[in-house]
């Protein structure tokens, strides 16, 4: 019998192992063949490849959201969409809204106040003026009290309140007397008719009337006495005497028409 004593040749305990590839081999011929294979070289310039990737775009796209982005692409497309930067956005609008606002409201402000100050100026001057113009002009002008006691009515004249009315008949015949005299020897004069602001000479002394006007009421109330005095030489019948005693008696109300009448006749500006 015949007997085959021949032994197995054993494996060599050496294994060959390819990282990339994941692949082993105890013979190194068939890891030699692994790694000239299109599939092994294609992973390993493939790897070198990313390192170079990576490499180039280490320094992340950081968002002011928080969040990083590797590549551009991914930083752009999250851009459009990010809420914090729409906020932020949103946020500078308004604010720039409400300094444009704040802006607008600081200009008209400021020009709300120049045509004070101009207006201010032109009062002021306005008035140094008229206090030039009566103090030099006008300083031989009659006082108020000697130009009423120096107004005489005549019947005519009573006659003339009967058949005008209170208010056109007495305002008539103060104009007429003022007319009478020269412009610089009038007792007052007007700067202003819509405000009604009138200056009254008396104890030679040239003063703006206050509101109330107590000089032109006074003197008005002096022509009413002198009227009433007359009535007793009025010629008239019966009933148009009655018709002027109701007119030469003066309603305190009507002072404030016959003053707005004489503030036209006596403006400075008519001269």
């Amino acid at each position: 019998m015949v007997v085959n004593d021949s032994k197995k040749v054993p494996k060599s305990s050496k294994i060959f192992f390819c990282e990339l590839c994941d692949y082993s081999s105890c013979r190194k011929s068939q890891y030699t063949r692994h790694i000239s294979t299109p599939k092994h070289q294609n992973k390993a310039n493939g790897s070198k490849m990313v390192v170079k990737k990576f490499q180039k775009s280490s320094t992340p796209f950081l968002c002011e959201c928080g969040k990083t982005y590797k590549y551009d692409s991914g930083y752009f497309r999250h851009k459009k969409d990010c809420k914090i930067e729409t906020n932020n956005d949103s946020n500078l609008m308004e604010y720039l809204l409400k300094e444009n606002q704040e802006m607008k409201n600081m200009v008209t402000e400021i020009c709300n106040k120049l045509p004070n100050h101009q207006t201010n100026n032109n009062s002021t001057t306005n008035i140094f003026n008229i206090n030039m113009f009566l103090n030099e002009q006008c300083k031989d002008a009659m006082n108020m009290t000697e130009f009423i006691e120096s107004i005489q009515l005549t019947l005519e004249d009573i006659a003339t309140i009967g058949e005008q009315g209170q208010t056109k008949g007495i305002s008539n015949i103060l104009i007429s007397k003022l007319n009478d005299l020269d412009v610089f020897k009038r007792p007052m004069h007007c700067s202003d008719v819509k405000k009604e602001i009138i200056y009254v000479k008396d104890e030679d002394i040239w003063q703006e009337e206050k509101t109330c006007k107590p000089r032109i009421k006074n003197a008005l109330d002096t022509i009413t006495k002198k009227s009433i005095q007359n009535l007793p030489d009025v010629q008239q019948s019966p009933d148009d005497y009655l018709k002027t005693v109701s007119e030469v008696l003066k309603d305190p109300r009507e002072d404030k028409k016959i003053i707005s009448k004489l503030v036209k006749e006596i403006y400075l500006n008519n001269l």
